[in-house]
This record gives structure tokens, sequence and C-alpha cells, in this order.
């Protein structure tokens, strides 16, 4: 058939069949992945009104087979059919099908049809490097395409070598005993292995920084330290850097290239002083002990002779109060492990910070990850499952800090007990600035990307607190009442002005087995990451330009792994790196122990 006959022909049955409908779209492009070895080829195609599986709606796909044009009609109850739900159809096709075209069709009508990008999916085991017990979370890319790891609970960090196409171990050095760290799972123990410091960072000159620590909160026994791990492949090196003081559980790294210095945010809330805090230090001044590093060796031994021992005295007079460190008499102290190198944390009201780790306390519950602005802000999350989570500002130069709150997230009812609370979390997590200079993140719990618009960055007045038309101020401000165990929760219209927060389509369902909610996420957000267009790509997809979202099919459902099945609402399950180089997506698949790896096709 030729060519226009063709297209005349395909019209005519979609035409004759129903008629666009204006309360159906499928946002284009559509996402089909193609993973290796698989006999099918996935298409997503993410939109609204697609409406339930039912008895004449299908979807309608056009396009080439080896060299020949194609037609094919797939109703929504055939077992090719993977998702069938009102923003999203995921469906299998011919594995060769090229320049696909889908029109999702229902008995009100139909979309118009929506391109697909394509994409080469393959994924790389990560349990030979990094065990079964270090699923990877937070990914990095380097300039040279590796793909560095931090794995939540280290037994090894690793990365994947382009050169290679496989995952190799990176091992932290082994610190000396007593075991610096704490784990609390099954109850608190010492352990010489970090389980907390979710976070890696590149900087300009190539160098991977990745903080460790232990669990934070502890169950508050002394001894639990924290360090900060930088790889320097060019150089093959590695640096350590021991944190000062006690119980300070790092979460987030960032790197700040204007100022040439590293940034974490701290938990630090169970010791006595200022609790909560963003740190940064200049990576040339402070004390740090070196390695050289053999990336060839499969376990290069590097054990460190940098410990957290220290001849300090902690004067503690009575043991409910607070005592000072003999080596800094501005750090309170509540035993000699407060006071491990306290002597190299920066002097109150201090001017020259390059010598030692300046501490700005910040005010939160617990900042998690970090950014640096191009202005010279720090920005953080403020990692919480409770009412009132926020987005933070710190201006180092003044110290001065700003919050800014978020929105109630969907569904929650005006009262419930204290009990229930993780139904009613937001949990900001990831933070990044996009290509426009605003600032992104990511909420865990709610399933939403918050963008702090570019134009308050210099006007903040009307972005510290929640507001609606109509509504009161106290009507935007959450509540506990201690007699009850109620949390009263801020009215769910309440916004920030300065904050557009945008909920992943059919990120939370119907159910109601948790009165009196109505709703529970089906899934969770753990990272985002800005591309060179402006895109932000997460682990179930990317939002575009337009404020519309693009989601995968479900990966590990459709390509599982002996470590999980997966489930058909998981998609590439953590946090997502794009190589600026070449636009591969990377993604790390926590479930599935493996990185994923979407590369799009020309």
């Amino acid at each position: 058939m030729k060519h226009r006959q063709w297209v005349m022909a395909t019209g005519v049955l979609a035409c004759c069949v129903a008629v666009a409908d204006a309360r159906m779209r499928a946002y284009s492009p559509a996402l089909a992945v193609r993973t290796t070895g698989s006999t099918f080829l996935a298409i997503s195609v993410t939109g609204e009104g697609f409406g339930s599986a039912e008895f004449g709606a299908r979807v309608h796909v056009t396009g080439v087979r080896a060299g020949a044009r194609v037609a094919l009609d797939i109703p929504s109850t055939d077992p090719r059919v993977v998702v069938w739900r009102d923003v999203q159809v995921v469906l299998k096709v011919p594995a060769d099908l090229e320049r696909a075209r889908i029109s999702v069709i229902a008995a009100s009508g139909r979309t118009a049809r929506a391109l697909a990008r394509y994409y080469m999916h393959d994924s790389f085991d990560t349990t030979a490097a990094g065990g079964v017990s270090s699923p990877p979370t937070h990914i990095a890319i380097d300039p040279a395409g590796r793909v560095w790891v931090n794995p939540e609970f280290k037994r090894n960090y690793y990365f994947f070598d382009p050169g290679r196409e496989a995952v190799l171990a990176a091992p932290f050095p082994m610190p000396m005993e007593p075991p610096p760290f704490e784990v609390c799972l099954d109850g608190c123990v010492s352990t010489m292995y970090p389980s907390s410091g979710e976070a890696v960072v590149v900087d300009d000159a190539g160098r991977i920084w990745m903080p460790e620590s232990g669990w934070s909160p502890s169950d508050g026994t002394p001894r639990n330290h924290a360090r900060v791990v930088m790889y320097d492949p060019t150089n093959a090196l590695v640096r350590l850097y021991n944190r000062p003081g006690d119980q300070n559980g790092p979460l987030g790294v960032a790197w700040d290239a204007a100022r040439g210095r590293i940034w974490l945010s701290q938990t630090n809330r169970l010791t006595y002083g200022h609790g909560s805090s963003l740190l940064s230090f200049d990576p040339e001044r402070v004390p740090f002990e070196t390695f050289v590093w053999n990336a060839d060796s499969a376990a290069p031994a590097m054990l460190s002779s940098f410990d957290f021992s220290t001849t300090a005295t902690c004067d503690r007079v009575v043991s409910t109060d607070p005592g000072t460190c003999s080596n800094d008499p501005d750090h309170a102290c509540a035993s000699i492990e407060d006071c491990v190198l306290a002597e190299h944390l920066c002097r109150p009201g201090v001017d020259d910070d390059r010598d030692c780790f300046h501490e700005y306390p910040v005010g939160t519950y617990q900042p998690a990850h970090v950014a640096v602005h191009p202005d010279g802000h720090v920005w953080f999350t403020e990692w919480a499952f409770l009412f009132g989570t926020r987005l933070g500002r710190l201006d180092p130069a003044s110290g001065e800090v700003e919050l800014f709150p978020l929105a109630p997230v969907p569904f929650v009812p005006p009262a419930f007990p204290m009990n229930l609370m993780l139904f009613e979390a937001v949990g900001p997590w990831d933070i990044r600035v996009a290509r426009d200079g605003s600032i992104v993140a990511t909420e865990f719990a709610a399933n939403r990307v918050a963008r702090f618009a570019a134009q308050y960055m210099t006007d903040s007045a009307q972005c510290h607190q929640l507001s609606a038309a109509g509504l009161a101020p106290e009507d935007c401000r959450g509540s506990y009442d201690v007699q009850t165990a109620t949390i009263f929760p801020a009215d769910p219209r309440c916004t920030n002005p300065c904050i557009e927060e945008l909920l992943v389509p059919g990120s939370w369902v119907t159910d109601s087995t948790h009165p009196p909610f109505t709703h529970v996420p089906a899934a969770s957000l753990l990272g985002v990451a800005p591309d060179l267009r402006g895109y932000l790509w997460f682990d179930q997809g990317y939002l575009d330009l337009t404020r519309r979202f693009h989601l995968w099919p479900p990966l590990l459902a459709l390509d599982p792994t002996p470590s999980s099945p997966g489930d058909l609402s998981h998609g590439i399950g953590g946090s997502v790196a794009v190589d600026p180089r070449t636009g591969d997506v990377w993604g790390a698949d926590y479930d599935g122990r493996r990185l994923n790896r979407l590369r799009p096709q020309r």
C-alpha cells in the first residue's frame, strides 16, 4: 500500500470508531523501552482521561516492521496491555516495531496520536561488587562517564566502568577499632560499617565525594561518628576526612565550586548544643588522610590510621547538664566522644574559616539533602514525617536561615491520630538547581516535585507561610494536641505562593484500609536530576517544560531480577542521574539490586 493510501486507511479506521475527545489526552512523546534480549518493546503512554480497561477500549498503534507499515489494534483486556489506568497505558508490541505512534481509544472518543521516543534499556547487577546488603540508592556521573554509587548500607562503594561495561568495587577505607559507627535495625549495635550518609556528588575536578556515618538518631549511646570519603580517579587517590564530634548523622553532600568547599547536612539533634546544622569545609585545609587507590584491584588495602580518639576531656559537672570540651570551650559535650577533633571546629564569629569545619545552625528537624545555588545561597530539604515540612535556604555570609513551608499532602483529613502520621508525611528529600535557576526538590512520601521559582530568589517575603483564598492564617498552620495525640494538619487548599508542587500522576490510589484516609501513596519519589534541556528526571520518568509527566513502563516488573519480581507501580526505584555527554539516563534500582541505563535512540 502506498504511503498516502495507508495513512488514509488508518485514519478512516480510527475515525469510524471514535472521534477525538477533548477530555482524553495522550502526552507526546510516549516512552518506548527496548530491553536488551527482550522479545517485546514496552510502550508507556501518559495522559489523562483514559478511563478503565473495559469492552471497546483499546490502543491503536502504527509503525514500521521490516520496512513495511503496520497497524495494530490491541483491546484494553488483551494480555499485551500491562497497565491500563486513567493516567497511563503500558503495552507490549513486537520488539522490532519502529517509529511507533499510539492512540488511546475508549467509547467516548480517542486521543491524538502520540509519537514514541525510543530508549535502549540495559541493567547491571551490583551484588557482586557491593553485596546483597548494599543495594544502590544515590548515584552521580563523573566526567569520564563512570557512575558512582553511595549505597545506604555500605559493604563497598562501587561504580559502573563504561570501558568494561561492568560494575566494579571501590572499597572504602576501613576504620580503626573500636567500631566508630552505630547501626540501628533490630536494636542498635556498634559496627565498622557505615549505614547512613546517602548522597554522592562530583566536583568540578572530577573527584567523587560521599559522606558516611552510623544511623541517626541512635539510642543515645556515645560513639556514632561520621566521615567523608573522596575518590580522585584521575590521580588514583583516596582521601578520608573524619568529622569532628559525635552523633553528627550527615545525610546530604554538595560541592560549592565558587568557594571551593564541601557542604554537608547534619542531624546531630541528640547532642548538646544547637542541634541540626549545615557544615562546610575547605578540603585542602582541614585534616585528612590520603591513600593510593588501585582501580584494578578487587580489594585494595586501605586501613585507616586516622582514628576517632582524643586526649581531650569533657568537663561535665552535673550529669543532666552539658559539659565543655577541653580542646574547644565553645563545643558542648555529653561524653569524650563529642570532643573528638573539636579543636578543628570554627569558633563562633569566625572571619576566616579556611582551616576549620564551619557549622551553621538551621533550626529544623532534620536537614536531608543540600544544593548550592549560583547566587551563593545553600538550599536544603527538611526531612520529616510530620506536618509543616519545609525547604530551607542559608546565607553563609550572614548565617541567616529562611524556611519555606510545603503544602499538605493530597487527601489529608481534618484530623487524625498520631499513629497514622506516616500517611500525612511529605518527606522532602533530594534537592537540585534546575537549568532556569529555580530550586527543585522531591517530596518522598507525597510523590510530588516541588519547584521554588527563580523569580522569588531575591524577593522571598511572601514565601514564608502557606495561604489560600478565603482562609485565615491559622487554617494554614498545622498543630498537634498532646492530650489526645491528634494531628490537625493545615487545610489541604493551602499552598506556598512561591512553590509549585506537582503530583506524579497515579501515585496515590484509593484505599479504605487506613481510615480516615481515603487514599495511600502507591510509590515513593526519591531523587531528581535536571538535564540540559531543563527536563526533570526522577525514578518513574520525567517532567517536561510544560509541566507534563511522562512515565516509564514498570521496568522491574517487565524485566525482573533474582532480588525482586517488581510491581506495576515501581519505576527505576531510587535516584537518577543524566549523563550530559550522551543523554543516557541512569537509575539506581534499589529493589532490583542493579543499575539501569536507558539510552536514547536517535
